[in-house]
């Protein structure tokens, strides 16, 4: 405020902001909160909001209960922040299908602080082979997938550490 910066966050967009963020809104109720959350951003960008979306995860490349909201929220967004080039270019692509001919938003990169050069594989002598899955409920189905289809095959003693949240879980 000592900028004169007005600040908000939450589900109702209050005001008559110039700039609107859109960032994780979550999947819960999202059949109820999308429609919502559609409308107001519209209602932003006719007032003359300049949208911007900030885009972590690849909702549009891969099914998920998210990727309707974000294929009609990048559509009317002026400017996508996204973590990495590799992200950048996934959604330039997916972007040509989604907004066709018309025109697209920006793509800018704050790059993730915590990515990291890939490192080749290496053969370590540790036993067991410890594991760490870290990840959001709705991929805990690619998670079982791998664990009954594909690990077997590598025939090696294994601890596995889950993080999730409370619904993956269950």
């Amino acid at each position: 405020q000592e900028a004169g910066t007005r600040v908000t966050w939450g589900e109702q967009v209050t005001g008559k902001p110039d700039r609107l963020l859109v960032a994780k809104i979550g999947g819960h109720d999202i059949a109820v909160r999308q429609p919502q959350w559609l409308q107001q951003i519209a209602q932003a960008k006719c007032a003359g909001a300049s949208i911007w979306v900030d885009y972590t995860d690849h909702h549009i490349g891969f099914k998920s209960v998210m990727s309707d909201f974000y294929a009609q929220v990048l559509k009317q967004s002026d400017m996508v922040v996204c973590p990495s080039g590799q992200m950048q270019s996934m959604l330039h692509e997916c972007l040509a299908e989604i907004c066709g001919p018309t025109t697209r938003p920006d793509i800018r990169i704050v790059a993730d602080a915590i990515e990291v050069t890939i490192s080749a594989p290496k053969t370590r002598i540790n036993n067991p082979v410890n594991m760490l899955w870290f990840g959001h409920q709705s991929n805990i189905s690619y998670l079982a997938k791998f664990l009954t289809e594909r690990l077997p095959a590598l025939n090696l003693p294994k601890n596995l550490l889950i993080l999730t949240n409370e619904q993956g879980l269950q």
